[in-house]
């Protein structure tokens, strides 16, 4: 009796035990990020998904004619996302740096039917 109250609490603490090895990967994973790129996923974290179609919506842009990733269209009223144009340090979530090579993500500017409503601000951007 004694052998099988030990077996079972053996087989008990064996699934309770917390994972250990899965929580020493993720922190392993995020200290080989740049300073950056934690601060991107902080931020994430803070404010929920911002993505669409598994694009992140912050971070270098580039605008293009062919071959994008999303397409948006401005608009005034109602938009999906809030977007501020800054000069460096895209980070938080809607902050948009234009570029002309190596882009995070590529954007075709429509006139009707875009992917995403995308209304210029120049403070407060994110998503709805």
């Amino acid at each position: 009796m004694k052998l099988f109250n030990i077996l079972t609490l053996i087989l008990i603490s064996l699934f309770i035990t917390p994972n250990y090895s899965a929580f020493e990967e993720t922190s392993s994973k995020f200290s080989t990020l740049s300073p950056i790129e934690k601060s991107k996923f902080i931020d994430a974290l803070k404010s929920g998904a911002c993505e669409y179609k598994g694009v992140s919506l912050w971070g270098k842009v580039q605008f293009v004619d062919a071959f994008e990733d999303i397409s948006i269209t401005y608009v005034d009223a109602f938009e999906d996302i809030r977007v501020q144009f800054v000069n460096f340090l895209p980070n938080q979530c809607g902050q948009w740096q234009e570029v002309t090579a190596f882009p995070d993500f590529k954007v075709k500017v429509v006139s009707n039917f875009g992917d995403l409503k995308v209304k210029k601000v120049k403070h407060f951007p994110g998503m709805n």
